[in-house]
């Protein structure tokens, strides 16, 4: 009999959500995310810099998805794809992530703040 394959090394810091490979998770349980599209997304994440918490391009390639505290994917701007209560959502491996898992989650306000400042920059 085999024995499975040990998880990368990185997998040991990943919490405990998380499929070391990646695979799909279901929102709602440990985080709800938000989908910003590109190129804006891309924009936000550079105004939210080091406040940013894990976020990952998504498999389409059109949209950057953060992950926040579950609850708090209520009452965004336009534009914004909202995943929460049991919607499943496919996680890359932690080595295709834009800010990796490894900490906690984003702070929705710094979110907003920031797609609120980039709207307000090409308004």
């Amino acid at each position: 009999m085999h024995e499975p394959a040990a998880p990368p090394p990185s997998a040991c810091l990943l919490p405990g959500w998380m499929p070391p490979r990646g695979g799909t998770v279901i929102a709602g349980r440990d985080w709800d995310g938000v989908g910003v599209a590109l190129p804006f997304g891309a924009q936000v994440l550079v105004l939210l810099g080091g406040r940013s918490g894990p976020c990952f391009g998504a498999r389409d390639g059109a949209v950057i998805v953060w992950l926040v505290p579950v609850g708090s994917a209520d009452g965004w701007p336009g534009g914004c794809r909202l995943i929460r209560g049991g919607e499943p959502l496919a996680l890359p491996p932690p080595e295709q992530w834009l800010r990796p898992p490894r900490r906690g989650l984003t702070d929705p306000s710094a979110l907003r703040a920031a797609l609120v400042r980039g709207t307000t920059r090409h308004g």
